[in-house]
């Protein structure tokens, strides 16, 4: 039996059920976080100065919800499981917060993921803003609080005071968007940063001279949204976190800051903007360490050493 997260309560009842019966089976449980360290991401990502006091109490409401409620089934899970799939040193780690001793159990496999996007056709709900002002910055994230718009927002006014001229564009939809566009209509940035919402196609988005992706990591990160951009060649800027050093390399395949530093991110944005040898070399470098890190043969050896390891598990 195979599961993802919280998901895997399922499996492990008929684990519990089949204990004692002639039957084999073998539990395992897959995970990028647990709920419990999401949602901790999420208060720091609602801060009140930006979203207001209800915003950041409800954050604090939710996060202490989830570790009372999920964070028993999660650690009970981990306990029956008979291996965790993880893709991130990171993510080990988290784990180990919640249960120590389950290194032992933890099974580290690449990941790798195929797009396949389909096209409506007629006008795109969003016009190539790379065709209004360059260099283009574009954002692609859902809208959460733990991904650090706020923080981006407030990044993008120090460049319009810095006088570096930009386009800006926020693609993505979740919880916090109108939020965010509340934020950055009081920052000032109304006609200057787009949000989008969902859209259809992620290559659409994409196009221009340069795009700068960005996302307020406070966990590993999911591999499917790390492993599109880098694919796309585009150079990076992101707000590190503890599993960057795994999977970016400062000033080669990204340019790191601070996570909630908006001074910090400004500047790697603006070297961005005012860089092009800069933005040519980290694209090129991210999209050489995506395809040889990122396959899905490595991803299906991974698969057959945990099949394979399987065989001595009672």
């Amino acid at each position: 039996m195979y599961s993802a997260g919280i998901w895997g309560i399922a499996g492990g009842r008929l684990k519990e059920r089949l204990t004692g019966r002639p039957v084999r089976c073998t539990f395992l449980a897959a995970y990028f976080t647990t709920y419990e360290h999401e949602y901790w991401g999420h208060v720091q990502g609602a801060s009140r100065k930006d979203y207001g006091l209800a915003t950041h109490l409800l954050m604090r409401l939710l996060y202490h919800a989830a570790g009372c409620f999920y964070g028993p089934i999660e650690r009970r899970l981990l306990a029956a499981s008979d291996k965790v799939v993880v893709h991130y040193d990171s993510t080990r780690q988290i784990l180990l917060n919640t249960l120590p001793g389950i290194s032992e159990k933890t099974v580290k496999i690449p990941y790798a993921i195929d797009l396949s996007i389909k096209k409506k056709d007629g006008p795109l709900p969003v016009q190539n803003h790379a065709e209004r002002r360059v260099p283009a910055v574009t954002v692609l994230c859902r809208q959460d609080p733990r991904k650090g718009i706020g923080t981006f927002l407030k990044a993008v006014k120090i460049l319009v005071a810095e006088g570096v001229e930009g386009s800006y564009l926020v693609a993505g939809d979740g919880i916090f968007l109108q939020r965010n566009k509340r934020l950055a209509q009081r920052l000032g940035l109304s006609g200057i940063v787009t949000f989008a919402g969902f859209v259809d196609s992620v290559e659409d988005v994409l196009e221009g001279p340069m795009c700068t992706f960005f996302r307020h990591w406070k966990r590993a990160p999911a591999p499917s949204r790390f492993s599109r951009r880098c694919s796309g060649g585009k150079p990076s800027s992101r707000q590190h976190a503890t599993a960057f050093p795994k999977d970016l390399v400062n000033e080669q395949t990204a340019l790191l800051v601070p996570p909630g530093d908006d001074k910090q991110l400004a500047a790697a944005i603006g070297r961005f903007m005012t860089d092009e040898a800069l933005r040519r070399t980290i694209g090129r470098n991210a999209r050489e360490e995506y395809a040889r890190r990122f396959t899905r043969d490595a991803m299906n050896q991974g698969i057959r050493a945990l099949i394979g390891g399987l065989k001595g598990i009672a």
